[in-house]
């Protein structure tokens, strides 16, 4: 009787396909736990490089108000026609004080 065997054999096949089949869902979990990672990974850089760029905006901000201060600081201290070059004069300006001319030593100031 050949029946028996083709049976067992069938089984046995069965058995085998059971296996490779938990093999692949293991495979693929382990994938989808690899991939969640990785997932999880890019939305910390992607948060870490948001975080970065806003300190960059705020340090740019910051870098503009400096260099317009720069500028009005530049405009504020000028070289009247007559001047030595060891002396910068404060010409009239709407910040200054009453005094109509003040002369500063050059090396009262900030060297640049």
């Amino acid at each position: 009787n050949n029946n028996g065997f083709d049976l067992v054999e069938r089984d046995a096949t069965i058995f085998q396909l059971q296996e490779q089949v938990d093999e692949l869902k293991e495979v693929h979990e382990t994938q989808i736990d690899h991939s969640n990672g990785l997932l999880w990974e890019l939305d910390v850089a992607k948060k870490n490089l948001q975080a970065t760029k806003r300190a960059l905006d705020s340090a740019s901000e910051a870098l503009e108000a400096a260099t317009d201060d720069l500028k009005s600081a530049n405009n504020f201290f000028m070289l009247p026609p007559n001047a030595s070059s060891r002396k910068l004069t404060i010409l009239d300006h709407p910040k200054t004080l009453p005094t109509s001319r003040l002369t500063i030593p050059s090396n009262h100031l900030a060297h640049r």
